[in-house]
C-alpha cells in the first residue's frame, strides 16, 4: 500500500493549489506564446534579408557586364516579329549563350530593347547586353 498514492479532498475555502496550477498554466501558455512570437519575427527578418540580398544579386547581374562561358561556340538565331524576348532567353540559356533567362529579359524591358527581324549568329562569349544590342540591330558583328 505504500505505491498507492492518497487523494485528498480539497475543502470549498481551500483554492490555494488550484490558483497557483492557474497561474503556471497561464505562465506557460504566455511563455510558449512569446517563444512562438520570437520565432516568428526571427523567421521574418530571415525572409527580408535572403529576399534582399537575392534582389542585390540579381540587379548587380542587370546592370553589371557579364562575361558570359568565355568559349566562343557560334549559335545562329532567327528573330520573327513575334519573338518575345523571355522565351529567346530561356532558349539562349539552354544553349549555353547567356546565364540568366531572367536578367536577358531585365535588360530587354530596362534598357528599352526592340528586337529586329533577322538571323543572327551569337557566340557563347558575348554578354547578354552584347546579345540585345545585335538583336537589335545596334551592333553588327562579323563572323569567322
Amino acid at each position: 500500500m505504500a505505491n498507492k498514492k492518497r487523494r485528498t479532498v480539497q475543502k470549498p475555502g481551500d483554492n490555494k493549489k488550484v490558483l497557483s496550477s492557474v497561474r503556471l498554466t497561464g505562465m506557460t501558455f504566455a511563455i510558449i506564446e512569446t517563444a512562438v512570437k520570437i520565432l516568428f519575427y526571427a523567421m521574418l527578418i530571415y525572409l527580408v534579408a535572403t529576399g534582399m540580398r537575392s534582389a542585390y544579386k540579381f540587379g548587380y547581374r542587370v546592370f553589371e557586364k557579364d562575361t558570359g562561358s568565355m568559349t566562343g561556340r557560334a549559335v545562329s538565331v532567327s528573330i520573327t516579329e513575334k519573338t518575345k524576348p523571355l522565351p529567346l532567353g530561356k532558349a539562349l540559356k539552354e544553349q549555353g549563350v547567356i546565364e540568366d533567362a531572367y536578367v536577358f529579359y531585365a535588360q530587354y524591358i530596362f534598357f528599352s530593347y526592340k528586337f529586329q527581324p533577322g538571323t543572327y549568329t551569337l557566340y557563347s562569349n558575348m554578354d547578354s547586353r552584347g546579345i540585345l544590342d545585335v538583336l537589335s540591330g545596334e551592333v553588327r558583328i562579323e563572323g569567322p
